[in-house]
């Protein structure tokens, strides 16, 4: 779902990685990060609008700040708990 990080990504996770690893990880396919809107089904997430459900959205939305490469730009548990999603 997350992707293949990006080289920046690899050599902070991995400051010790040779770089011919490195350039060997590079070259694998581009691996696209994937919305999580477009991995579940339809029905979980519109109303019978067609609108995206408010709980979905919020659901949606803090799965992708927690599944984030980088850990200085992932949220906190405590700040995940204090997501919209726990508010409803």
């Amino acid at each position: 779902m997350l992707g293949l990080p990006s080289e920046t990504q690899f050599k902070k996770m991995y400051p010790k990685i040779p770089q011919d690893q490195l350039e060997h990880m590079m070259k694998i396919d581009n691996i696209p990060k994937k919305n999580l809107k477009d991995l579940l089904p339809q029905k979980y997430l519109h109303d019978e609008d067609g609108s995206l459900k408010r709980y979905m959205k919020n659901a949606v939305d803090l799965i992708n700040v927690l599944l984030v490469w980088d850990p200085s730009k992932r949220i906190s548990c405590t700040e995940a708990l204090k997501h919209k999603f726990f508010k409803e």
